[in-house]
Parts: C-alpha cells; structure tokens; sequence
C-alpha cells in the first residue's frame, strides 16, 4: 500500500476548512495495479468510483485527486480516466473533457455498448453484459437439449426473454461467426 502526501500539497482553504486533507491523509491507501492507483480506502459507487464526504455529499475521490494535483476547478467538465479504470486515483491518468470528448474517448477505444456505434460493443464486451461467451454458449447446448428458456433463465439468473433471443438468434451474434 503507498500512501499519498496530500499536506505538502497547496491547497485552497476550502479543502483546509472542510478537512479533507486530513481525513485523505487518514485513509490514503492505494495499491498499484500496473500504472494504476487503485483506491482501496474508501467505499465505491454503483459504477465502481471511490467517494468521499465533501461539505455533506458525496464527490467523486478522482475529481478531488485531480483538483488537488492540478490546482483547477472542473465544475462544468468531467475528470476522465485515460486508463478507463474508474477506481484509479493516480493524477496522470485523469484528463479533464466534457460530457462529448467522454464519449468520443469510450467509441474510440471500443467500450461503446450502444448499438448503431461504429465501435458497438458485442458479447461480454459490451459493459453491461450479464453472460460470458463461455456461458452462451453452454446455454446454447442447454436448449439443444431441450430445456426450457424458463429454466435456464433460473439457472443463470436472466430474464426468460434474453435466453429466447439466444435461442432465436436475436442476441449474442457474434457467436455465429465463433462457431
């Protein structure tokens, strides 16, 4: 675990009066993943971001690691990760960008799980896949076998209409082309 120096930084008085320098120097801990900084002392969001108390709400820990290292203000702007990794607090992977080069940086990396992107995210790529390859694929040989879409939707803790659209070729194409 590597631990911060936040009190040597300059800082505004606002993160002085709010003590948020102190309580950062209380929990800095991070564990490096690769070039990442990966947060592990403070509790993460649904979509995997740490988070702290400021002034009685939550913010985004990446935000205020990016304030704090580049002295800039990014109210009307994201803090975006170059490393895609939202639980990463290291300052040379956050840019700051808005809501358009966030998306523009998502398409062109191919994390996109919208469909009609040019980048459009298939199988277990796309972000919000429930299933692997690996499991379509014994879903596959499940229904072959003659089991219910009910029934293996139980099993694999799906809607009955997703293990349908398998059945039916509606979803999972890419498949077709593995096998």
């Amino acid at each position: 675990m590597k631990i911060i120096n936040f009190s040597s930084l300059g800082l505004s008085n606002k993160y002085r009066r709010n003590n948020i320098i102190y309580e950062l120097i209380q929990k800095p801990g991070y564990e490096e993943i690769g070039e990442c900084w990966e947060c592990t002392s403070y509790a993460k969001d649904k979509d995997g971001y740490c988070k702290i108390k400021v002034d009685n709400k939550n913010q985004r820990l990446h935000r205020l690691i990016y304030t704090i290292y580049h002295n800039k203000f990014p109210d009307e702007f994201l803090v975006c990760h170059k490393c895609d990794n939202p639980s990463c607090i290291n300052p040379e992977h956050l840019f700051i960008g808005s809501a358009l080069d966030n998306s523009k940086d998502r398409d062109l990396k191919n994390r996109t799980s919208r469909v009609g992107n040019k980048g459009n995210c298939k199988g277990e790529k796309n972000g919000r896949a429930k299933l692997t390859q690996k499991d379509v694929l014994y879903i596959k040989k499940l229904l072959e076998s003659g089991n219910t879409c009910r029934l293996v939707a139980k099993l694999f803790n799906v809607n009955s209409s997703t293990i349908e659209r398998i059945k039916n070729n509606k979803r999972w194409l890419c498949l077709k082309e593995v096998g």
